[in-house]
């Protein structure tokens, strides 16, 4: 009986697969025997021992762990304005009262702000008066009947 090309081709792979985990098979074996032997100690030696009166007494109790804490109550605090700090006038820990001046911020972010809104205003009534000056110009006279 003569065996296809398939069933040789199957059978040296399996002859092949077979080796192999021999070889590793012996490897680890060697390797665990050689470990075990190597980690026996070579002489025992003694333990020194204390002995101790057993008493009866409270014992302190610690707990330790780890978590995360979460406050119940939280305030956001934002500045109502930004600038550039000046000047600090408070130490860390004192009390301050309602209204105290607390730091100083550059005025002249403000002052230039200022002056643009002044300036604004300064441009809008002298568009409304140039407006009320058209109206009155533009505006039909009156018939006499109408009056």
């Amino acid at each position: 009986m003569r065996m296809g090309r398939k069933a040789v081709r199957a059978a040296l792979i399996v002859a092949g697969l077979l080796g192999m985990a021999a070889a590793i098979g012996g490897r680890y074996w060697s390797q665990a025997g050689s470990a075990a032997f190597a980690a026996k100690p070579a002489a025992r030696t003694g333990v020194p021992v204390t002995v101790a009166v057993a008493a009866r007494q409270d014992v302190p109790i610690y707990i330790s762990g780890l978590g995360t804490v979460a406050a119940s109550f939280t305030v956001g605090i934002h500045s109502q304005v930004d600038g550039k700090l000046q000047e600090v006038l408070f130490t860390e820990g004192q009390h301050v009262k309602k209204g105290d001046v607390l730091a100083k911020i550059d005025p002249r972010l403000f002052q230039a702000a200022l002056d643009q809104a002044q300036a604004k205003k300064a441009q809008d009534e002298a568009l409304l008066v140039a407006a009320e000056k058209d109206l009155v110009r533009l505006r039909p006279p009156l018939s006499p009947t109408k009056r």
